[in-house]
């Protein structure tokens, strides 16, 4: 008898059979390969990014919204590093990034 169509299969997953874990790997893989993408080095392993995101349950606001968090390096130009990212809210980054381009004279 086959796996019935749509089933998680969960034993079989890289990141453990965790659905919170496996989510937090499989966007781990996407910020990776923005980063890469964008031509910036990523040093960031799948358990560390989950570890941070684990971290007093930060997963649970992690979104697309502005009182959501997001991940940010505090050195831009510096790799991707674990002590080299920090989680913010993502107003405080729009905030920030905005502060950066008026003071490169972009805005």
């Amino acid at each position: 008898m086959g796996v019935k169509k749509g089933t998680l299969r969960r034993d079989q997953w890289i990141s453990g059979p965790d659905l919170v874990d496996h989510r937090l790997f499989n966007d781990c893989q996407r910020s990776r390969a923005q980063a890469w993408f964008r031509g910036e080095e990523w040093f960031i392993t799948e358990q560390e990014y989950i570890a941070i995101w684990r971290q007093d349950d930060r997963y649970l606001r992690k979104g697309r919204t502005r009182e959501s968090l997001c991940m940010i390096r505090k050195d831009p130009e510096l790799a991707w590093t674990i002590d080299n990212v920090e989680i913010i809210p993502r107003i405080e980054h729009f905030r920030n990034a905005v502060l950066i381009r008026k003071l490169q004279g972009i805005i």
